[in-house]
């Protein structure tokens, strides 16, 4: 039994250092919105962001992909730039860590993502029905930020992300929502799971907490915005007045 126990320590001990990708649950709740936007940009129908052309009722959140490893994640750079009018294409290549990641190429956007990042799913709260899935997010990995000490390393033209820093995709960014579908009740409470690496290619040291659940009611989302919008109405309204007051 204590020979088992050494040998466990030592294998430990020789074990490579990994990356640790964690999606930041608290900035994620915080961030989420809902906004009815009338889209007329067709590369968001090519991507697989929204169904068609018109009006769509958006949920919106940011995604902040944390590497809490040991070690730093690389990806490498992507492919050589396609020519345009080729459309969209899929490519595999083999990077320097033995990762194996599909590469898209989006013409509209005139450059390539790495596909099946982050995969974002809309449940019942009630009974955990799927109510609403997004395609895999594709995403460029790249140190948007850093814990202090650390110097980020990686960008588009050479993926990855620093142990320590963090890939963030904010709210506003195009293709960070689920579309609800129109007979969606908003006003019931739903669970939005994000799930980092969902095909589980990357290899990490804790592969158990790439998952996080926030709840939502839609409808809250809402009456909080149309109370934001009042209040800064009600802002301008009395810095007019006041202007107005000053002789």
């Amino acid at each position: 039994m204590r020979l088992l126990l050494v040998l466990l320590v030592a294998a430990a001990a020789r074990a490579e250092p990994l990356p640790d990708l964690v999606i930041d649950e608290a900035e994620l709740a915080a961030s989420l919105t809902i906004t009815q936007d009338f889209e007329t940009d067709a590369c968001l129908v090519d991507g697989g962001c929204i169904p068609n052309i018109g009006m769509n009722t958006l949920l919106r959140f940011a995604t902040r992909t944390h590497n809490h490893g040991d070690a730093d994640l690389v990806i490498g750079p992507p492919p050589a730039p396609v020519n345009q009018g080729q459309g969209l294409l899929i490519q595999h290549t083999m990077s320097a860590t033995n990762i194996n990641p599909v590469w898209e190429w989006h013409q509209c956007h005139n450059h390539w993502h790495m596909v099946g990042y982050v995969q974002a799913q809309l449940f019942y709260a009630s009974n955990m029905d799927v109510a609403a899935v997004t395609a895999k997010h594709s995403f460029c990995l790249r140190d948007s930020d850093c814990k202090p000490g650390t110097v980020g390393q990686f960008g588009c033209g050479n993926q990855g992300i620093t142990a320590n820093c963090s890939d963030v995709y904010g709210v506003n960014t195009a293709c960070q929502w689920i579309v609800l579908p129109p007979a969606l009740p908003l006003d019931q409470e739903y669970i939005l799971r994000l799930t980092v690496d969902p095909a589980n290619f990357i290899p990490e040291s804790n592969e158990t907490n790439n998952q996080v659940e926030v709840r939502v009611t839609p409808n809250n989302l809402i009456s909080c915005a149309m109370a934001k919008d009042l209040e800064a109405v009600m802002w301008i309204a009395l810095l007019y007045w006041a202007h107005e007051m000053v002789p």
